[in-house]
């Protein structure tokens, strides 16, 4: 083995290690209030993952876009220990608003947009609320694409729950 490989090799875990010194380990859980949509639940927590990963952050998602309870203390305590048993610092709580989109909701949520988000922006350890917000989101136009505006509303979430 060359010199060069060997002091590359030698040198990597080191600088792997001190780039991670700055960066926070965050899960993203994200839910609906009341109607359900994968796909738009899905795109907003691309959104939210994309902005915190090219802050420099780690991040996973919850697994599930399921609404673990209705009562918020049970929901608060399994996401800070689903957190936990990650390995994060960090929490993203988000709830998503979704509502009628070009009339009636279908079947599987295909005529539902992304209307609202609440977030909560958790610390695990120790437990606290970093950053808590709502925002509202713009309407997509008729026939507009709601995963984009969905996206677009993850970026903002991440934006908001970022801002010192």
């Amino acid at each position: 083995m060359s010199i060069r490989r060997v002091l590359v090799m030698a040198g990597l875990p080191a600088l792997l290690a001190v780039s991670a010194l700055g960066a926070e380990t965050v899960m993203v859980y994200v839910c609906a209030q009341s109607s359900h949509d994968d796909y738009l639940l899905s795109a907003v927590e691309a959104g939210i993952m994309e902005v915190f990963f090219d802050a420099g952050h780690i991040v996973f998602n919850a697994g599930t876009y399921e609404r673990v309870s209705d009562v918020e203390i049970q929901r608060r305590s399994w996401v800070r220990n689903l957190s936990r048993q990650g390995g994060a610092t960090r929490a993203l709580e988000v709830e998503v608003d979704l509502g009628e989109f070009d009339g009636a909701a279908g079947a599987g949520g295909q005529n539902l947009f992304a209307r609202s988000v609440r977030f909560r922006y958790l610390s695990i350890e120790p437990a606290g609320v970093i950053e808590r917000g709502r925002i509202e989101a713009s309407r997509p136009a008729s026939g507009g694409r709601r995963d984009v505006a969905a996206f677009d509303l993850g970026v903002a979430v991440a934006r908001a729950a970022l801002q010192p």
